[in-house]
């Protein structure tokens, strides 16, 4: 019979504490693995967070003033709706008609009468992303928009803009 084609013989079945020297001398012989990341990698992501950051935050806050500015079309819409009814029913703008101050979170809503005409005026208040927006609304349906102090925004005459760089 040929030996080479025995298995190999099985090793001696190992004590507890001997398995726990073998293991040690085990993990001394390997190479160590590194765990965690350095501190080139951290830089790295951090870095390309702050330059995705720069990029999305002036975006996100532009969005997020265009959001803004659409409440004053809706309180000017709702007003100009309440007046036109009033004036379905009555002939005319004076008496008790829906001609109130009104105020929303980021704007406030005045309004000036006469017999036959009306003018709403929303005025974006201080210290928040409406300020210096003043939108304006009249009987004809005649919309004005200025933007005061407020770099990039242009006055119309003759629409409200709500984005940045628009036109009518």
């Amino acid at each position: 019979m040929n030996l080479s084609m025995l298995p190999p013989a099985l090793p001696p079945a190992l004590t507890p504490a001997a398995r726990r020297a073998h293991a040690g001398f085990r993990s001394c012989r390997r190479e160590k693995r590194a765990r965690g990341f350095t501190l080139i990698e951290l830089m790295i992501v951090v870095a390309i967070v702050g330059i995705l950051g720069a990029i999305a935050y002036p975006n996100y806050a532009e969005y997020i003033r265009r959001a803004t500015l659409l409440e004053a079309s809706d309180l000017l819409t709702a007003s100009k709706s309440a007046m036109d009814q009033h004036y379905l029913n009555y002939r005319n703008f004076n008496g008790t008609t829906p001609c109130v101050t009104r105020e929303g979170k980021s704007f406030k809503v005045e309004c000036t009468r006469t017999s036959l005409n009306y003018t709403f005026k929303a005025t974006g208040k201080t210290g928040t992303r409406a300020a210096g927006f003043v939108y304006q609304i009249d009987q004809a349906g005649s919309r004005t928009m200025t933007a005061s102090s407020v770099s990039g925004w242009p006055a119309s005459a003759n629409c409200w803009l709500f984005k940045k760089g628009e036109s009518c």
